[in-house]
């Protein structure tokens, strides 16, 4: 990449991390729509080349994520750091990635030794093949969009002075787009007891809504764990709800990060590992993988209904006694 180009990816770094120093940091207020807005346009610009692994935009792109989290106030999630690096091999290359992460400390004594781990990975595809003379797949909605979301849930919760019963860990992963392979690094080496993991939720492509509707969601993997239960039992103000209806929910659980928990280790014919799923806005429109994944085709306002949704949703589950159980007879608790 060109010196001029890394510079000015710097200056468009410093620049947002003053500007939500200021919408969250002693203010009390957060802006929701702003804020994913200028995530997403940020991550998913053409001079972030979408965002390969290994690439220097990759690096960008964490410290980036990491200065958000400072800024909102969250515990760095890697001892003293929020960024953590690791190594993944490909073609014969070996690469340098990063996993984000940051915490915010439960606040009941008889829960907050347990966790929920919200994970959204930040890779994408880089270059590829021309379409209409555009060969940079930005990934906007495939995972610029989830990855504003939970940064804004957690800067949200931090803005408004909620009070999580469990413990949260927001994990921004790499290497998704590469056989979950952030994921699958994070579970190896956990900063938590996997075993006191309530529930990981993981959020993939929530910006478009053309097919599955405004105000929907659906979760992958529906029938894999009580989870469902648990979210329709929750009763919010606003009118969003889960889709059960989306066909191929089922056959994505394996799809994305959250099957990295879900898979811990294989004892015989079963799977030990955490209940999880991924959150999804995105009914099959054809943009994914693609150039014309890009920033201004995202509907900000469902998206930010949806995090206003996620964010009520995590802080009534860290509080919840349910317990979280596999339905599935192929899965048990790790």
């Amino acid at each position: 990449m060109k010196r001029t180009t890394l510079f000015l990816l710097t200056v468009l770094l410093v620049t947002s991390s003053n500007i939500a120093i200021s919408q969250v940091s002693g203010t009390g207020k957060f802006d929701v729509r702003t804020s994913i807005e200028k995530w997403v346009y940020f991550l998913a610009s053409d001079e972030m080349r979408g965002r390969a692994n290994g690439s220097p935009e990759m690096k960008v792109a964490a410290e980036y994520i990491a200065d958000i989290y400072r800024n909102a106030g969250l515990t760095p999630g890697f001892g003293s750091e929020y960024i953590r690096t690791y190594s993944l091999t490909s073609r014969n290359r070996t690469l340098e990635e990063r996993n984000v992460a940051a915490v915010i400390p439960g606040a009941n004594p008889a829960l907050k030794d347990e966790y929920i781990v919200i994970t959204a990975h930040f890779d994408h595809i880089g270059i590829g093949r021309a379409v209409n003379g555009d060969s940079i797949y930005n990934g906007a909605d495939d995972n610029a969009a989830g990855t504003a979301s939970i940064l804004a849930v957690a800067s949200s919760i931090m803005a408004r002075g909620l009070k999580p019963g469990r413990t949260l860990v927001f994990v921004s992963v790499s290497g998704e787009e590469m056989g979950m392979r952030g994921s699958r690094n994070y579970v190896a080496e956990p900063t938590v007891d996997l075993k006191k993991v309530y529930v990981n939720l993981n959020i993939e492509m929530p910006g478009y809504n053309q097919l599955l509707g405004k105000n929907q969601f659906y979760m992958t993997g529906e029938s894999m764990t009580n989870i469902d239960d648990l979210i329709r039992s929750f009763k919010h103000q606003s009118d969003w709800k889960l889709n059960s209806t989306y066909a191929s929910a089922e056959r994505l659980f394996g799809s994305s990060d959250n099957i990295a928990f879900a898979q811990v280790v294989r004892k015989d014919t079963i799977n030990l590992g955490v209940p999880s799923t991924t959150l999804c806005t995105h009914g099959g429109e054809s943009h994914i993988h693609r150039p014309n994944d890009e920033p201004q085709f995202i509907d900000y306002d469902n998206m930010t209904g949806f995090v206003n949704y996620l964010t009520d949703f995590v802080v009534w589950l860290s509080n919840s006694t349910e317990k979280v159980v596999w339905t599935n007879s192929r899965y048990e608790r790790y």
